[in-house]
């Protein structure tokens, strides 16, 4: 990286049942200029949204990642999944709405799920898949052994980006973002987003996340693209991949 600072910027939850909001958020990252990043794409959302039934948001997806957009596996419904240990319901509970896909799945349905996502995403939109990035950022043991299996290059939770294959940490700084839910969630998400800003400052990698809700309300979507501003003063925007050595 040398003495470059930068934004590692996502965008989340990137499905065809989202899409006028995703559309949004895309318009006000190119209103500033920002065409390198990563969307985490769900292949089948809840099961009701597959992409190959949705060819004109795919061929919206294939523009982006030809104009430099990294497209990455982000589990394959991205709903929960039943059962896990009492320390994986908690977690489930604490940092999701029902979403922890992978938190409490085995390492061979893991595999195959990631298997079967990748091969969909990249047929569908017509890209690489290097990453998979678990719903809500909630892995168990099943699914980091999968990764490895996978030999997905990249990988993230919310507290580092690492690569599986080759088992190494690219970097160790959380996340940046807001929160769904009510007001007093959101609240306490956006003192993280402030604090993150602050704390950071000097760190060589700030990562902030966005989410089709942060563009659900003017309000909302101006509380996210005010802090992607600040964010970003001083910093390359720049997608997970590009914390990879050169090959």
């Amino acid at each position: 990286m040398g003495g470059m600072k930068r934004l590692l910027l996502s965008v989340h939850d990137v499905t065809p049942a989202y899409e006028p909001l995703l559309r949004v958020l895309v318009e006000g990252l190119e209103d500033r200029g920002l065409s390198r990043y990563s969307m985490l794409v769900v292949p089948d959302h809840r099961g009701s949204w597959p992409l190959e039934e949705h060819s004109g948001f795919c061929r919206w997806l294939s523009g982006l990642a030809a104009e430099g957009v990294e497209m990455l596996l982000h589990g394959m419904t991205h709903t929960g999944s039943p059962g896990g240990t009492p320390a994986e319901r908690l977690r489930a509970l604490l940092f999701t709405r029902g979403e922890g896909e992978f938190l409490s799945m085995g390492e061979g349905e893991s595999l195959a799920l990631m298997e079967n996502g990748r091969r969909r995403l990249s047929e569908t939109v017509g890209c690489e898949v290097r990453g998979f990035v678990a719903p809500a950022w909630l892995y168990g043991r099943g699914s980091i052994g999968a990764l490895k299996h996978a030999g997905f290059l990249l990988a993230e939770s919310r507290w580092r980006v690492w690569s599986p294959s080759l088992g190494r940490t690219l970097t160790r700084v959380p996340v940046c973002n807001y929160a769904g839910g009510g007001v007093l969630r959101r609240g306490l998400a956006a003192l993280w987003v402030r604090a993150c800003g602050a704390v950071l400052r000097a760190s060589p990698v700030v990562r902030f996340a966005l989410h089709p809700d942060d563009a659900s309300t003017p309000r909302r979507l101006d509380a996210a693209m005010s802090a992607l501003d600040r964010l970003s003063h001083g910093r390359s925007a720049s997608a997970l991949g590009d914390l990879l050595p050169a090959p």
